[in-house]
C-alpha cells in the first residue's frame, strides 16, 4: 500500500514537471501599444491666421512688395499695410504695432504675421516676423503731434525674389498728387490690395504744423482710407516712397469743424502721414531740412496757429485797408471809419463818422444862415465771413449788401465857435448820435 501511494505521488510530480516544461516552450502572448507622436494643440490665434488671405483687386496688378500685416494685441487684432524695403525687412506704421512690440530687438514671431498676395510672377505666401528693428515712440494720442509713425521689422526669411520699395527724402510739395497701395480688409479673413491717389495739403486747420514740403507730419486728402490702410506707402511718379500713411483724422476734430459752420463744401477725407523728408530709417540719418524736421510740435503751438489763421484781422487785413481808403472820399466834410461787431464766423461792418476833415478846407465855403447843416449820403453795407474749403483751409469772404442811405447833421455854429459839434446820423431804421466830434482824428475804431 505504501509502495502504491509513493508511486502515485511520483506520477503526479512527473506530470507537473512536464506541464511546466511544455509551458516554458511556448512564447508568452503580450499586448504591445504603439506610442503616437505628440501634437501641440492649435491655438485660436493660429486658426485665425491660417484663414487669412490677401489678393490684388480683381483684374488688377499690384506690386509684389506690398503685404498685409495682421498684428495681435492681447485678444484684439488689427490689419495694416507693409512694404518691403530690402530682402529681409518690411516697413509699416509704428501705430500698427501693439504697444508691447514697440521695442528695438523685440521678438515679433508670435504677434505679427505678414501675407503677400499672388501676383503675375509670384505665388501668395505667409512670412513670419522675426524682430523689431526700429519704431517711432508715438507720444500721446494726438497724431498731429506724432513727429513720425514708422517701424521696420526683420523677416523670418529672405525674400530676394521680390522687389523692394526705395525710400526718397525729397519731401511732399503742397497740392502734389501721389499714389498709394493699401490693404482693404473685407471682413475677418479676406483682403484686397487697392490702388488710390492722394493729394498733399499744407496750411490747413486740421494740422497747421504742416507748412512746407519738409514738415515731419503731413496731411493727405482723398486717399480712400480702408480698414488696413495704416502703413501704406505714398509713392511719387517714379515709384519712390515719399511718405507713409499713419491714421485718419479723429472724429472729434471733424465734429468740431462742422460745428463752426465755416464749410463752403463737404470736407474731404483726410489722413495723417509721416514724411520721409524727416522720418528715421534703418538706412541713413539724412534730413531734407533739419530746422523744419526738428521744429517744436505741441498742443499750445497748434492752438496758437489755429487762432492766427482764423483771426478776422489776419484774414481781412487787406480788405479792411482798402475799405478805409475808399471811405476817405465818401464825404467832403467827414472822415468815416469802421465799427466791427463779431458773431461767430461773421463780422459785421458799421460805417460811422470818425472826425471832421480839416475845418479850414471846407467850413468857410458853406454859405448858410441855418445853425445846423444836413446832407444825405449812402454808406456801404459789408460783412466779413470766415470760410473753410473742403481741404480744411481757412479763407475770408467779403459779402456786400446794398448801400444804406443816411442823413447826417452837424452844427455850423458850434464848429465856428468851438470847433466841435454833435453829429447825428439817421435813416428809417437807425438813429445815432456822436457827441463832441472835432477835426482831431483819434486812432482807428477797430
Amino acid at each position: 500500500m505504501l509502495l502504491k501511494r509513493i508511486c502515485k505521488i511520483k506520477l503526479l510530480l512527473l506530470i507537473g514537471i512536464c506541464s511546466l516544461a511544455g509551458a516554458c516552450g511556448k512564447k508568452a502572448k503580450t499586448k504591445h501599444l504603439e506610442a503616437e507622436p505628440y501634437q501641440e494643440p492649435v491655438s485660436v490665434n493660429e486658426r485665425f491666421i491660417e484663414k487669412q488671405t490677401v489678393a490684388c483687386e480683381t483684374d488688377s496688378f499690384c506690386p509684389n512688395y506690398i503685404a498685409k500685416i495682421v498684428a495681435f494685441d492681447g485678444v484684439d487684432y488689427r490689419y495694416c499695410t507693409g512694404f518691403l524695403t530690402d530682402e529681409n525687412t518690411i516697413a509699416t506704421s509704428s501705430s500698427c504695432l501693439p504697444s508691447l512690440m514697440r521695442r528695438e530687438g523685440q521678438d515679433c514671431s508670435r504677434d505679427i504675421f505678414i501675407f503677400f498676395p499672388k501676383t503675375a510672377n509670384r505665388e501668395a505666401e505667409r512670412v513670419s516676423c522675426k524682430s523689431v528693428l526700429k519704431f517711432s515712440p508715438l507720444p500721446g494720442n494726438d497724431p498731429n503731434l506724432w513727429r513720425d509713425d514708422v517701424s521696420f521689422l526683420s523677416l523670418g526669411k529672405t525674400l530676394s525674389y521680390r522687389r523692394q520699395a526705395s525710400i526718397k527724402r525729397d519731401g511732399i510739395p503742397n497740392h502734389r498728387f501721389f499714389t498709394t497701395w493699401m490693404v482693404d480688409q473685407q471682413g475677418e479673413y479676406a483682403a484686397l490690395i487697392k490702388k488710390s491717389t492722394c493729394q498733399a495739403v499744407h496750411n490747413n486747420y486740421v494740422n497747421p504744423l504742416v507748412s512746407n514740403e519738409s514738415s515731419p507730419n503731413m496731411i493727405f486728402a482723398d486717399c480712400g482710407l480702408t480698414v488696413g490702410s495704416t502703413g501704406a506707402p505714398v509713392l511719387d511718379n517714379y515709384g519712390k516712397v515719399r511718405a507713409i500713411i499713419s491714421k485718419g483724422i479723429s472724429q472729434s476734430l471733424l465734429d468740431s469743424i462742422k460745428k463752426f459752420d465755416w464749410l463752403t463744401e463737404p470736407l474731404r477725407e483726410m489722413a495723417h502721414g509721416t514724411n520721409f523728408a524727416c522720418a528715421p530709417t534703418i538706412y541713413d540719418y539724412e534730413l531734407l531740412d533739419e530746422a523744419e524736421c526738428t521744429k517744436d510740435m505741441s498742443d499750445m503751438l497748434i492752438a496758437n496757429l489755429r487762432e492766427q489763421m482764423t483771426s478776422f484781422n489776419v484774414l481781412f487785413d487787406e480788405q479792411k485797408e482798402k475799405l478805409r481808403e475808399s471811405l476817405t472820399t465818401k464825404s467832403e466834410y467827414i472822415y468815416f471809419d469802421m465799427k466791427l461787431s463779431t458773431n461767430g464766423n461773421v463780422q459785421n461792418v458799421d460805417v460811422i463818422p470818425k472826425c471832421f476833415k480839416p475845418l479850414s478846407g471846407w467850413l468857410p465855403m458853406i454859405n448858410s444862415s441855418r445853425n445846423n447843416y444836413v446832407f444825405d449820403i449812402t454808406l456801404p453795407r459789408i460783412q466779413f465771413k470766415k470760410i473753410m474749403d473742403g481741404s480744411g483751409r481757412i479763407g475770408g469772404q467779403v459779402e456786400e449788401g446794398p448801400e444804406k442811405p443816411y442823413y447826417i447833421q452837424f452844427s455850423l455854429k458850434q464848429l465856428k465857435s468851438i470847433k466841435r459839434s454833435f453829429v447825428w446820423m439817421w435813416n428809417s431804421l437807425d438813429n445815432l448820435t456822436f457827441p463832441n466830434m472835432s477835426e482831431q482824428c483819434s486812432e482807428s475804431l477797430l
